[in-house]
């Protein structure tokens, strides 16, 4: 069964400024492993911190708004009688009447000051990023392969080398129908053979990449983590950067169905 769940707005802004478990399970809600109910308090709340506090452009936040609805299975007004002071917060408060009212089964939340030592309220779970990251892993830990993770990383492996030597067509050959690729050069993202095709001619014409796996591991919510040094120059030989970067893969069907870029925590 799948979970039902509202995030906290604490979630979504980690999620929208950095790597790491708030953004794994903004990941989750986008891949439909978890439903997402999206209350608009928080919306509300959320535009307001990455506008006012975090100088997002209003394109920027206006794409996250659409995002999110798009993701979301359901959207929440708040409820009109006032809500239970449970949380010494009344925001807080107020989304966990929103959880309540929707009938939601767990609020993702990184606040340890108001809703997490809450713990249960109402029929309502009150849980971390990670938390809910492990209880997922858990859930796919009994249905995976155990030859699964060796065939990853020969696929993984694979690709790269063919990205290494610009032979698109192997590289293609690693992914899903349906990939869903980001666009690292130009941002935004691409779906499917022909647009990541599209995109890497255009990356190849314009810079020199090589990106070399340097670890590879299991990630908490399900995905497989590789660690890589990307070296970029021109095509007159100059360094434009080096550096350690995270790619996380979904799989799907022994194919690579999704990837993501994140700074490497680790270096080396």
């Amino acid at each position: 069964m799948t979970p039902r769940v509202l995030f906290d707005t604490n979630v979504l802004v980690s999620a929208s400024i950095a790597g790491g478990p708030p953004s794994r399970v903004l990941e989750a809600a986008i891949d439909r492993r978890i439903e997402l109910v999206l209350a608009d308090p928080v919306l509300g709340e959320l535009e307001r911190v990455l506008t006012v506090k975090l100088g997002f452009e209003p394109e920027r936040v206006r794409e996250l708004r659409t995002l999110l609805i798009d993701v979301a299975s359901e959207r929440v007004e708040a409820p009109d009688e006032a809500p239970e002071a449970i949380t010494g917060d009344p925001d807080d408060d107020l989304i966990l009447a929103c959880a309540v009212h929707a009938k939601v089964q767990v609020v993702v939340s990184s606040d340890r000051r108001h809703l997490l030592p809450v713990g249960e309220h109402r029929g309502v779970r009150i849980a971390s990023p990670q938390a809910l990251l492990a209880e997922l892993a858990g859930e796919g830990s009994q249905r995976d392969d155990p030859a699964l993770s060796k065939e990853a990383e020969k696929l993984l492996r694979s690709a790269y080398e063919a990205f290494n030597a610009r032979d698109i067509e192997s590289a293609i050959a690693t992914l899903h129908q349906e990939v869903d690729w980001p666009n690292g050069m130009e941002g935004g993202r691409v779906h499917g053979h022909q647009e990541v095709r599209d995109y890497w001619q255009r990356q190849f014409t314009s810079i020199d990449s090589r990106v070399d796996p340097k670890r590879i591991e299991p990630c908490p919510d399900g995905r497989i983590v590789v660690t890589v040094r990307q070296v970029v120059r021109d095509h007159a030989g100059k360094l434009l950067s080096d550096e350690a970067i995270e790619h996380h893969y979904l799989i799907a069907d022994g194919l690579i169905k999704r990837m993501d870029i994140y700074k490497a925590l680790r270096q080396g």
